[in-house]
């Protein structure tokens, strides 16, 4: 049975893989880039 369950798990693990999106939603696309610091508050 422990032969049978571990290649079952590996496979689901393969399929469940997925690669990341690296394009922002048009929805925070304008937030997107370089910020900068311009306040401190206490």
């Amino acid at each position: 049975m422990e032969k049978l369950v571990f290649p079952l798990m590996i496979s689901f693990v393969f399929v469940a893989c997925k690669k990341d999106n690296p394009d922002p939603t048009p929805e925070i696309e304008t937030i997107v880039g370089t910020w900068k610091h311009i306040a401190y508050e206490k």
